[in-house]
């Protein structure tokens, strides 16, 4: 047979689900706000829409090109860099 729950405890448990429900529903204001915006404009056809493209020193691959670094200098061995097209926006405004 279950014991019951402490009605302290239930109401801990009720304010952290109530406080869950209100940070998920501010997180997808938040994403269905940042879509509206990215509706404009049309798509970045350099990145594809990711904002980044591979870096065109180490070929993507974030290795050193010199002997004396431990990574590629333009990514900082990443292997990733900001989209130049769209400055990591995915869209652009022609």
């Amino acid at each position: 047979m279950m014991t019951p729950r402490p009605v302290e405890e239930i109401e801990a448990d009720r304010f952290f689900i109530e406080n869950e429900i209100e940070s998920l529903q501010n997180k997808l204001t938040e994403l269905e706000e940042e879509q509206c915006e990215r509706e404009d404009g049309t798509a970045c056809l350099e990145c594809y829409e990711a904002g980044y493209v591979d870096c065109s020193v180490c070929g993507g691959t974030g290795e050193e090109q010199e002997e004396d670094e431990e990574c590629c200098f333009e990514c900082n061995g990443e292997g990733t860099v900001t989209c130049p097209e769209c400055n990591g926006d995915g869209r652009v405004d022609w």
